[in-house]
C-alpha cells in the first residue's frame, strides 16, 4: 500500500528541561484553544515527577560547554509520528488515480451515490456509506502528500472536506435501521460499531494532520517571504469544523445504537485499546475520550470520565516499568 502520512515536523529538543517543555506545550496548547484536558495535564505533571530525577542527574561531560544535544534518532522520530500516521491499509482504501482535484472526480462521487441508491439492507448500507467516507478522506489526505499543501488549491480542499462531512451524517444518519438489525443481528451490529468507532478515530487524526500541513506550509512561506492565499486559513476553519461535526456524529450514533449510553465508553476505550501506537499513545486517546465526553448527554458522562481515569492509570503504570533516563528521553522527543 501507498502510505498516506500527514507528517509531522520534528522540533529541536535542545538544552529544554522536561519540566518547562511541559509546562510551555500545555499553556500554547491553552491560548491556541485546542488545550489538553485537565486528565491529560495531570498526566504530564505525573510525568515531570517520574523524570525530574533522572534529569537532575544528567551531567554534561567536562568540555561539552558549547557543544549542541544530537538530533533525535530516526527510532525516536518513529515514536513521534507513530501515534499520527494513518495508512490506506488503515482506512480500508487503496490509492486512487482520480482525486478532489480532478474534474472527474464528480463523476467518481457519483457512482458513489448510485451505489448507494441500490443498496437497501440498512447494514450493507452503513458499511457502504462508511466506505465512501474512508475514500473522500483518503484522497484528500493523498492529494496533500502528492502536489504539498502550499500548492493546493485551498477552495478545493475545502469543499472535499465538506462532502467528506456530509457523508459521515450519512453514516450516522444509518443508526435507526442499525438498531432494528440489532435485534437480529447482534454480533453484526457490534462488529460494524467497532468499525466505524476505529475509523472515524483514525479521521480524526488526518483531520489533525491537515491542520498542522497547513501550519507548516505557511511558516515555510513566511521565512521565504511568499505569501499564501488567505483561502488557506478557510482550510483551518474547515478541518475544526469537520472535526466537531464528525465527533458529534459518532456519538449520536453510538448512543442511538447502544443499548445503554454508558456503553459508549466503554466501546470507544476498547477500541482504542486495540489500535497499535507508542508508548504515549494515551496522551491522544484522552483527547478523544474528552471530545466524545463533550458530545454525550449529561447523564452518560461519567462513564466517559471514568473512561479517561482508566486511561490515565494504564498509562501511569505503563510508563514505571520504563527506566527513568529512557522514559525522560523519549518523552521529551514525543511531546
Amino acid at each position: 500500500y501507498c502510505v498516506c502520512v500527514i507528517p509531522r515536523r520534528a522540533r529541536n529538543m535542545e538544552d529544554m528541561s522536561t519540566g518547562s517543555l511541559v509546562l510551555a506545550r500545555a499553556w500554547y496548547a491553552f491560548t491556541q484553544r485546542k488545550a489538553l484536558v485537565l486528565s491529560s495535564l495531570a498526566v504530564a505533571a505525573f510525568l515531570l515527577l517520574m523524570t525530574a530525577a533522572a534529569y537532575a542527574q544528567t551531567v554534561a561531560p567536562a568540555g561539552s560547554e558549547g557543544v549542541s544535544a544530537p538530533l533525535a534518532l530516526p527510532g525516536e522520530l518513529a515514536e513521534v509520528t507513530r501515534d499520527e500516521t494513518v495508512t490506506h491499509e488503515d482506512l480500508g482504501t487503496a490509492p486512487a488515480a482520480i482525486l478532489p482535484d480532478s474534474p472527474f472526480h464528480f463523476f467518481k462521487r457519483f457512482g458513489r451515490g448510485v451505489q448507494e441508491a441500490f443498496t437497501f439492507d440498512p447494514v450493507r448500507d452503513a458499511e457502504l456509506k462508511l466506505q465512501h467516507a474512508n475514500q473522500q478522506l483518503s484522497e484528500c489526505a493523498q492529494w496533500i502528500e502528492r502536489d504539498g499543501m502550499a500548492n493546493i488549491n485551498s477552495t478545493v480542499l475545502s469543499s472535499a472536506l465538506e462532502i467528506y462531512k456530509d457523508k459521515v451524517d450519512e453514516v450516522r444518519d444509518t443508526a435507526a435501521g442499525l438498531k432494528t438489525a440489532k435485534e437480529t443481528q447482534p454480533e453484526v451490529i457490534d462488529r460494524l460499531l467497532n468499525d466505524m468507532t476505529d475509523k472515524q478515530i483514525r479521521h480524526r487524526r488526518m483531520l489533525d494532520g491537515i491542520t498542522k500541513d497547513v501550519l507548516e506550509a505557511k511558516e515555510i512561506a513566511a521565512e521565504g517571504g511568499v505569501e499564501l492565499s488567505d483561502d488557506i486559513d478557510r482550510v483551518l476553519s474547515k478541518v475544526e469544523e469537520t472535526k466537531d461535526a464528525t465527533v458529534s456524529d459518532l456519538t449520536d450514533m453510538l448512543v442511538q445504537v447502544e443499548d445503554s449510553p454508558q456503553s459508549v465508553g466503554v466501546r470507544i476505550t476498547n477500541v482504542l485499546d486495540r489500535q497499535a501506537g507508542s508508548e504515549f499513545k494515551e496522551l491522544k486517546h484522552l483527547e478523544v475520550l474528552q471530545a466524545v465526553k463533550e458530545k454525550m448527554p449529561e447523564e452518560a458522562q461519567d462513564s466517559l470520565e471514568l473512561a479517561k481515569t482508566n486511561t490515565i492509570q494504564k498509562f501511569e503504570a505503563k510508563m514505571r516499568d520504563l527506566p527513568p533516563v529512557a522514559r525522560a528521553e523519549k518523552f521529551k522527543v514525543y511531546v
